[in-house]
């Protein structure tokens, strides 16, 4: 620092700033004090990992363009190729498509979101439903790349005309995706790298390579929040890591076993080798993370019995956990609420949904400006199973009836039968579709799923009542704490009662549907409420009262034919959108305006009529 104050002051004596705070002084000074400064160790710039480069749209549209062009791929990536096919294609022959047989802009993200929340546990921003719906576009957060996914996929979908993407267009989305992935990796390391002064066109030691795979890894599991300036400091931070991070030994076993094909033997370990390691751990961490979630889960189903609900644990017994164990479940009830993990039908006892909490953003890791990774759906599997069998959008209760009883969890290790409630639930479902079958990707069809397994299926809510967020972005919108004080938990766990004998054990229900349906321009929600036989009672009594108003108008020929026009006019729009081709704002708007229409020709208009025929 004397020598920095020494030679500004020189600077500015001279009339003359020229400081680069990374690269030193630029000018001339007298030699004096370059040979005084030789001997001064300035301090390097820390580098800040949360705020490294970001993607940028040249290098998306590059990386895209190199996987339209497919020629001259090595075997490894056609072998692949082939694993993506054989996960993308049968989601996408189960989905509905557009005439020319492809799918919509909504229904791609829905597919590559599940996509790579199966192989990796990615989370891709950009990609995940917004409230629990698909006909939301995602919300953005700050400090990520929630751009690149709809980036690539517009500009794909202008390529193909925006006529819908086909199955090998899914797989150059999704490849494109895993590129931009390993790009970003390779710029981390890249920059562990000059942190720790090491070459990236050279060799260098076993032991080196090593630092930087530890000095990686730690940046990974910290969510980049973490400044580095030095290679002692890498050293001194990794240390204190080691001590604080809970299950470090089984991280640091799972992390060696990667290293041990890539960084074998004695000598020395190029770049090459190292990125590889990196590329392994990005892909594999996924199941890595599982171990955690597992615990996790098997932790809240131990609390599942007090609350005499499948799937669900009571709040009380959720803070208990916390006041008296190594277990963290602080998150305040007005956050809780906000992710959709509260059960709140009962006022009085709050219950946490333990699938919806598990792969909740709370529990999410934010490794990358790119994705987070975050515990799996274990309905993934479940549903995966049925469009494997179906390969349609849509089929009879009897057939998923019979493909579901056979399906098997943790939980549930041998066939099954559906009880005649689930089984009542399945033909409702059908009987409110246009053509008699049940909606795979709608959110009905989810509930009922939620419903057969409450322990893997999370409770799908209903669009908008909703919004998953991390507890970061909980505090920059809200200004509040994600987490409960202790006084705060210790009163509802005080304040708690036991579940009785009494209480209603039944499952939420709620009968309005969100199907995924697509557009070039967005999706499309398709809503509808109750049961067909709610829309025959409503229509029953619509044509009652045009039938009374039709006899009370026996006098007035004209606004009895009016009348009769517009009772045409209402029966053509029930029709239609009980043959789901309106949604409900479409269909009672007309009603509406038809309506207050007939009660002005009835109770106004008839007075002037009459007045203008006595009139000489």
């Amino acid at each position: 620092r004397p020598c920095v104050l020494l030679l500004g002051k020189h600077l500015l004596t001279s009339g003359v700033m020229a400081l680069a705070p990374q690269q030193g002084l630029t000018i001339m000074v007298p030699l004096a004090l370059i040979m005084l400064c030789a001997f001064v160790t300035t301090p390097a710039m820390a580098k800040n990992f949360l705020a490294s480069a970001p993607i940028t749209t040249d290098v998306a549209e590059n990386i895209l363009a190199m996987e339209l062009d497919a020629k001259g791929a090595s075997d490894n990536d056609n072998a692949h190729k082939k694993t993506l096919e054989a996960v993308l294609y049968p989601i996408y022959h189960a989905l509905p498509k557009n005439s020319l047989g492809r799918l919509e802009h909504n229904s791609v993200r829905y597919v590559l979101h599940r996509f790579f929340v199966k192989q990796h546990g990615w989370h891709i921003k950009g990609l995940e439903p917004a409230g629990d719906t698909w006909g939301a576009l995602p919300t953005t957060t700050s400090g990520g790349e929630d751009w690149v996914p709809s980036f690539l996929q517009d500009h794909l979908e202008r390529l193909r005309n925006d006529q819908g993407l086909d199955p090998p267009s899914l797989v150059t989305l999704a490849e494109s995706l895993e590129h931009l992935v390993l790009q970003e990796a390779i710029m981390r390391l890249m920059e562990v790298y000059e942190v720790l002064q090491l070459p990236t066109a050279n060799n260098i030691s076993k032991v080196a390579a090593q630092k930087a795979v530890d000095t990686y890894m730690m940046i990974y599991l910290v969510g980049r929040k973490v400044n580095i300036s030095t290679p002692e400091e890498a050293s001194t931070k990794w240390f204190r890591f080691t001590s604080r991070y809970r299950g470090f030994s089984e991280m640091r076993d799972w992390l060696m076993a990667l290293e041990h094909d890539s960084l074998a033997g004695d000598g020395t370990i190029s770049f090459e080798s190292v990125k590889t390691v990196i590329r392994n751990v990005g892909e594999r961490f996924g199941t890595f993370n599982e171990r955690e979630c597992g615990d996790l889960r098997s932790t809240l189903f131990e609390l599942e019995d007090r609350s005499k609900k499948p799937g669900r644990v009571r709040l009380a017994d959720f803070y208990n956990m916390t006041l008296y164990s190594h277990w963290n479940f602080n998150e305040k009830i007005d956050y809780l609420r906000e992710l959709g993990v509260l059960d709140e039908t009962n006022s009085t006892q709050p219950l946490i949904i333990v699938p919806n909490y598990v792969t909740a953003p709370n529990n999410c890791l934010k490794a990358t400006n790119l994705y987070s990774v975050c515990c799996r759906d274990l309905c993934e599997d479940l549903m995966a199973g049925l469009e494997r069998e179906l390969a349609l959008p849509t089929a009879t209760p009897e057939r998923i009836a019979k493909i579901v009883n056979g399906l098997t969890t943790t939980a549930v290790t041998t066939p099954r039968e559906l009880s005649s409630s689930l089984l009542q639930r399945l033909q409702q479902l059908a009987s409110a579709s246009p053509n008699g079958e049940v909606h795979l990707h709608g959110r009905l069809f989810a509930q009922w799923m939620h419903h057969v397994f409450p322990r893997e299926c999370p409770f799908p809510h209903v669009a908008g009542t909703t919004r998953p967020q991390t507890a970061e972005e909980w505090l920059e919108r809200t200004g509040q704490s994600a987490s409960s004080s202790p006084e705060e938990m210790r009163k509802i766990v005080q304040d708690s009662c036991s579940a009785t004998d009494e209480q209603d054990y039944e499952l939420p229900w709620s009968h309005t549907e969100e199907l995924l349906a697509g557009g070039s321009n967005g999706p499309i929600l398709q809503q509808r409420g109750g049961d067909r036989w709610r829309f025959f009672v409503f229509l029953a009594a619509v044509a009652l009262g045009f039938v009374l108003l039709d006899k009370s108008l026996a006098e007035q020929r004209l606004l009895r034919r009016n009348c009769r026009l517009l009772a045409t006019l209402c029966l053509f729009i029930v029709v239609v959108y009980a043959a789901g081709m309106l949604d409900s704002v479409a269909f009672f708007l007309p009603l509406t305006y038809t309506a207050v229409y007939t009660l002005l020709q009835w109770r106004v208009w008839p007075t002037k009529e009459t007045a203008e025929k006595v009139c000489p």
